[in-house]
């Protein structure tokens, strides 16, 4: 009985790995040297099996977190320049025994406008469309600098500068390929040696979360 018991949970152990490969094996994340950095940059691609109207809710302008960044511990507009471009202030956790970092991004879209419940495609321009080429939506984050440093100043915390790139493009009506580019000087006396060996699993637990995310929603009710 026992051993029938261990072949039944064994079994299922099996099926539960497959499962697990078959939803990421679409997935590659890869660490890179960046110019004049001792800190690595990191690059991913993926293959979302939904269509990109139901990905952009997940890239929201608003005053919060996206849900899929697990480190992020809170985000705000600074300033909305307009519907494409805006000022905003993030919050991410790190590691203890490292002081979190925060960090103020000038926020450029192409392709869609930011809100607060996620990106809106221009028209139709953007969703699929097999008779023609498929322009991404493209969401630049690069370091700000300005007057406005001066509103978020906190001493608990340190200062960090990123640049991330993401696009977003639509293969096919059911799917979206998500490409990102991520470079990040952590500042402060942190190890780089110790951020650059967190890296990848950093950034491949974000797109599974995203993923769980995007599949909860799009998933046909019961």
């Amino acid at each position: 009985m026992h051993i029938k018991l261990f072949g039944r949970l064994f079994a299922y152990l099996v099926i539960l790995v497959i499962a697990f490969t078959a939803k990421t094996e679409n997935l590659d994340v890869v660490t890179q040297p960046a110019h004049n950095s001792e800190f690595l940059a990191v690059s991913a691609n993926v293959t979302i099996d939904a269509p990109i109207q139901n990905v952009l809710p997940f890239f929201h302008g608003g005053n919060a977190c996206w849900q899929w960044q697990l480190r992020c511990k809170s985000s705000k507009v600074l300033a909305k320049l307009d519907s494409r471009h805006q000022i905003v202030y993030t919050v991410i956790n790190m590691p203890w025994p490292l002081s979190d970092r925060d960090l103020i991004f000038d926020v450029a879209v192409k392709g869609a406008t930011a809100t607060a419940t996620g990106l809106i495609l221009d028209s139709n321009e953007n969703s699929f469309d097999e008779n023609k080429e498929n322009n991404p939506v493209l969401i630049s984050l690069k370091p700000y600098s300005g007057e406005l440093d001066q509103l978020v100043q906190n001493e608990k915390l340190v200062r960090a500068m990123s640049t991330i790139d993401y696009s977003l493009s639509p293969i096919s009506e059911h799917q979206t390929q998500l490409s990102i580019y991520m470079h990040t000087e952590f500042g402060g006396s942190v190890s780089p040696s110790m951020i650059n060996t967190r890296l990848e699993k950093s950034v491949r637990k974000d797109i599974n979360a995203l993923l769980q995310l995007i599949n909860k929603k799009t998933r046909p009710p019961s």
